[in-house]
């Protein structure tokens, strides 16, 4: 990856439907060379998916909370027991493996608390090796970056 592909990916993380003259006008390249970078990075999984960001407050109420989960076994198994699960459902959007006291950090968004509570309760609180849980409301969004620093 050179300076040209990292002008072109800030360009696109932050405006995606931008043209491909526009992009080769802003970077300094042709728009046949843009063209053929931008498939390149998407055929070599550096750009992963084309997406709209959706404004959450206008598609109505929601709750988002965080989930910090801790496992009862360091297995192998009890690990991808529990990857399948969270990435079977989805109101978890973000899942991390984390150091400290917690093993992962699950990122969820339901209707309120009440959705919250019978998910949690069916799903993540229910799984054979979830030893521990403790939820944290998001009371606001103050920063939620989607770009990567190039």
């Amino acid at each position: 990856m050179d300076a040209f592909d990292r002008k072109i990916l800030a360009l696109l993380q932050t405006d995606n439907l931008r043209t491909i003259e526009a992009v080769s006008q802003e970077v300094g390249l042709s728009p046949s060379a843009c063209r053929r970078r931008m498939a390149a990075m998407r055929a070599d999984g550096t750009i992963v998916a084309d997406v709209s960001i959706v404004n959450r407050d206008l598609l109505g109420p929601s709750l988002m909370v965080l989930a910090l989960v801790s496992l009862d076994r360091d297995t192998n198994e009890a690990h991808r027991s529990f990857r399948k699960l969270v990435n079977s459902l989805p109101e978890i959007s973000h899942v991390y493996l984390v150091t400290g006291s917690a093993d992962y950090v699950l990122t969820i968004t339901v209707a309120d608390m009440l959705a919250y509570e019978r998910f949690a309760e069916a799903t993540v609180m229910a799984a054979p090796d979830v030893r521990r849980t403790e939820t944290l409301v998001v009371m606001a969004r103050i920063k939620a970056q989607t770009w990567l620093p190039l």
